[in-house]
């Protein structure tokens, strides 16, 4: 909310400010007040000043570093929030901020603080891990998946799913038998979730295990059988073995259970379609690609193939 400069309110802070400048507290209100204007630097020097005050308390130093975090100035924010006594609670509930906010990057930062202070954290290690898999750091997320679980009790964490991305990174990397041991103990904590099942056909299928794979892939149809999804990773699995007539069962099956499932779904049932000499079939499919997402270059490129096809 803006500050109403005119206030007969903000006229008198002003005029305590000026009758007594030194004090504490008045630093305190007159960094409050650079901030409701917005000039975080001011605050900054007022909250850094406030500190080296006999009374200073730890929310002025929580304070501090909060307006550096708002500042953009992520590492004077841990600076001052590892001395407070809850500092991984705090350095974590931020970074969970800031990684909903999409600033990876300050998250990272935070994260590892804590887990610097606090090594023998779960809870720590494994946020850092989540945060690391996001930003497409999967060696180095492994490292912290690993000791996080070999910790002990994870409170904070959503253990299912953190199993499930350790699993795909070492799926990735092609440590097929621990990536499936990684899916599994993610269904104990979630069991019957499509996407954990789906994990199990990949790591499979990259194994070599056909039967498996397909035994998985069935599975997560049979647990889920109104998600896309299902359908269409099996479609895929189909797909990569050169079985181009399965492949398009299953992407069909997908598409009928949910028509306004994403632009890619009909994007690749078109090109099956054009991979079989199914041209109006596969314009037909590409249409509806580029009408959902009619930003893609890509689909409006296939579908312009399609229609040439087509028209010979």
């Amino acid at each position: 909310m803006a500050l109403n400069e005119s206030s007969p309110a903000l006229k008198r802070l002003e005029a305590v400010l000026r009758d007594k400048p030194g004090s504490g507290a008045a630093v305190r209100w007159a960094a409050r007040l650079e901030l409701a204007r917005g000039n975080h630097e001011a605050a900054l020097r007022l909250l850094r000043r406030n500190l080296q005050e006999p009374e200073a308390e730890p929310w002025q130093r929580f304070m501090l570093g909060w307006v550096a975090h708002t500042a953009g100035n992520p590492h004077e924010a841990v600076a001052e929030w590892t001395k407070l006594r809850n500092s991984q609670q705090v350095l974590n509930a931020l970074a969970d901020q800031t990684v909903a906010e999409g600033d990876l990057e300050k998250a990272l930062i935070y994260h590892r603080a804590a887990v610097r202070l606090h090594p023998h954290s779960a809870n720590a290690r494994l946020k850092l891990a989540e945060a690391l898999f996001k930003s497409g750091a999967g060696t180095e997320a492994l490292e912290h998946y690993q000791k996080g679980f070999q910790l002990g009790e994870v409170t904070a964490v959503n253990l299912g799913e953190a199993a499930y991305h350790q699993g795909e990174i070492l799926r990735e990397q092609g440590r097929y038998q621990e990536a499936i041991t990684s899916f599994k103990t993610a269904l104990k904590f979630h069991p019957n979730y499509a996407w954990y099942l789906v994990g199990l056909g990949k790591a499979y299928a990259s194994m070599g295990d056909s039967g498996a794979a397909e035994r998985w892939f069935q599975e997560t149809i049979r647990v889920a059988p109104s998600l896309a999804f299902s359908y269409a990773e099996f479609g895929s699995y189909y797909r990569s073995r050169g079985d181009l007539k399965k492949a398009i069962e299953k992407y069909e099956q997908a598409i009928r259970v949910q028509p306004e499932c994403p632009g890619y779904y009909y994007e690749n049932l078109g090109s099956l379609y054009l991979d079989t000499e199914k041209y109006d079939a596969a314009v037909q499919a590409l249409e509806q690609a580029v009408r959902i997402d009619p930003d893609q270059p890509y689909y409006k490129q296939r579908l312009a193939e399609a229609q040439a096809a087509a028209a010979r």
